[in-house]
């Protein structure tokens, strides 16, 4: 099924950034999913937001689910055109502002996500130069880490920040892609065993006479009046 309105999905919609741009986006008569792990706080929202609004539960830290709620979402709207990807975890604040056990615990977060991501959810999902530059950029985290010097930390930690967002929206676009590629290959699966009416409808002109003939000529009938 195909709607006549578009549709956008919004992650970590429930609250937050994320529901106040799902917000914006039903006020314009868009159909949005918000997505999120928090079944309670996508009810909430959606008490909020109406009709046009809609929820699935999933877990986004592990990729092996989202081609899966892609697929879902199309199935159920037949698209998906926009995609605000907000779901996310951190500290309020500039990290160039935050406190050292911060900074350290937020290195120490991201070093394990980096893995996880390599080592199981995207295993099979990226190329091998992807994965060695992930871990070229945890090991530079680490030897920062174990030198003390908390600017150098921030440094790193910013750096693998940017090569996990790379790597994990490429991944998105992939599923996504996959996702739809695959539901518009049943719908055309579905419509190519539906047999056409012209096919089954025979032509008129294939079973009906033509007046020439089964009418005789007039000069073939007449008697010759002339002698």
């Amino acid at each position: 099924m195909t709607t006549t309105i578009k549709v956008a999905i919004v992650t970590g919609g429930g609250s937050g950034i994320g529901l106040a741009i799902a917000e914006k986006f039903v006020q314009n008569k868009i159909r949005t999913v918000i997505v999120g792990r928090d079944q309670q706080k996508l009810d909430s929202a959606k008490n909020k937001l109406g009709e046009l609004c809609d929820t699935f539960s999933c877990d986004l830290n592990n990729l092996n689910e989202i081609p899966n709620l892609v697929k879902d979402i199309i199935e159920k709207y037949g698209q998906v055109d926009i995609l605000v990807n907000n779901a996310g975890i951190g500290y309020f604040g500039a990290i160039e502002e935050s406190e050292e056990a911060e900074v350290r615990n937020e290195a120490d977060n991201l070093t394990y996500t980096a893995e996880k991501l390599t080592q199981q959810d995207l295993k099979d999902k990226i190329k091998p130069e992807q994965v060695e530059k992930v871990n070229n950029s945890v090991k530079e985290l680490r030897e920062a880490l174990s030198s003390n010097n908390i600017e150098e930390i921030k440094k790193k930690t910013e750096s693998l920040k940017n090569v996990i967002g790379e790597i994990s929206t490429e991944a998105y676009r992939a599923a996504g892609a996959a996702a739809s590629q695959q539901a518009t290959s049943s719908q055309n699966s579905e419509s190519a065993n539906q047999p056409t009416d012209s096919a089954n409808q025979p032509t008129d002109s294939a079973n009906q006479p033509t007046d020439s003939a089964n009418q005789p000529t007039d000069s073939a009938n007449q008697p010759n009046t002339q002698s």
